[in-house]
């Protein structure tokens, strides 16, 4: 390219010339000695000119680079909108141990280079670990259950499976999850007691509603602890924080109910319902038969 300029724009310079003179040349492009006493008038011009637009392709491909890099990092920024508005993808805490690289997964190809393979295809999503703000007590038995001062009527807990959400008025995702707890609440009655226990003081926790118009009332069992004792116990960090009780007091589910991928559903609810009723139906029928062995023995 750049022989073919030369030559056109200076005809005594050939090829040959050019080549034989390339390394002076380039060499010494920008320094005090450039080819002064060596090139004549119109090739000194000619190079000059070249140069000045090589100057400005620069320009221009810098100025296309940064707007490039500006497209794609600039628009990360966060919607500056209300912190309520946003889904619930995290307790009210931030985690500074995570280290989760940032990974855009629809540029995750479905299939490598020159695969005979269809590429029209679904782009595979990253499915997050399911996450614990708190210490972990699946399958253990549950420290012992305190409260302050109930709110509600003290629910009677004997023989029932048990829902315990810590919470706080302040906490965005807390507020969200009152029409689930509510609807658990609802739906199973005696059969699955839920309870909030709010780590703040009885005055705030009845402002609930004063302070935010759009959060729906409180219909499930409510107490305060401003000790924080059960909760403090169980390790937790990140509210809310949800604990599911089985009769015998020992947890068989924990974690943030509203975790995308790892939600407290209704499903959920009815599964831990349906082997209850299938234990006691099991141990009622065990009772009825020991009944009739010593009735036949008498």
């Amino acid at each position: 390219m750049f022989a073919e300029e030369f030559s056109e724009r200076v005809p005594e310079f050939s090829t040959m010339a050019l080549r034989g003179r390339r390394d002076r040349v380039f060499d010494g492009l920008g320094g005090p000695s450039y080819g002064q006493d060596q090139l004549d008038g119109g090739f000194r011009d000619t190079l000059s000119e070249l140069s000045g637009r090589c100057g400005i392709l620069i320009l221009i491909w810098s100025v296309a680079l940064g707007l490039a890099y500006c497209a794609t990092e600039c628009t990360g920024q966060e919607n500056p909108q209300s912190k309520d508005d946003k889904p619930a993808a995290e307790p009210c805490r931030s985690d500074p141990s995570s280290n989760e690289p940032c990974v855009d997964p629809t540029k995750i190809p479905r299939f490598g280079a020159n695969s005979p393979f269809d590429g029209d295809q679904k782009t595979p999503l990253l499915k997050k670990e399911r996450r614990l703000w708190a210490n972990s007590w699946i399958w253990a038995k549950a420290p012992e259950f305190e409260v302050e001062k109930w709110l509600t009527d003290k629910p009677d807990t004997k023989g029932k499976y048990v829902l315990i959400e810590f919470w706080a008025t302040w906490c965005g995702p807390c507020r969200r999850s009152i029409p689930l707890l509510n609807g658990l609440h609802r739906k199973y009655g005696d059969e699955f007691i839920v309870i909030g226990i709010c780590e703040e003081a009885e005055e705030e926790a009845r402002k609930l509603n004063e302070k935010h118009p759009q959060t729906p009332q409180i219909e499930f069992y409510s107490a305060i602890d401003t000790k924080k004792r059960m909760k403090d116990k169980l390790g937790v960090w990140g509210i809310p924080h949800v604990i599911i009780l089985e009769p015998g007091g020992h947890v068989i589910w924990e974690g943030f109910p509203l975790q995308p991928g790892y939600e407290l559903t209704d499903e959920i609810a009815q599964r831990i319902l349906a082997v209850g009723r299938k234990l006691r139906a099991k141990d009622s029928d065990a009772a009825v038969k020991q009944d009739a062995e010593k009735a036949k023995a008498n």
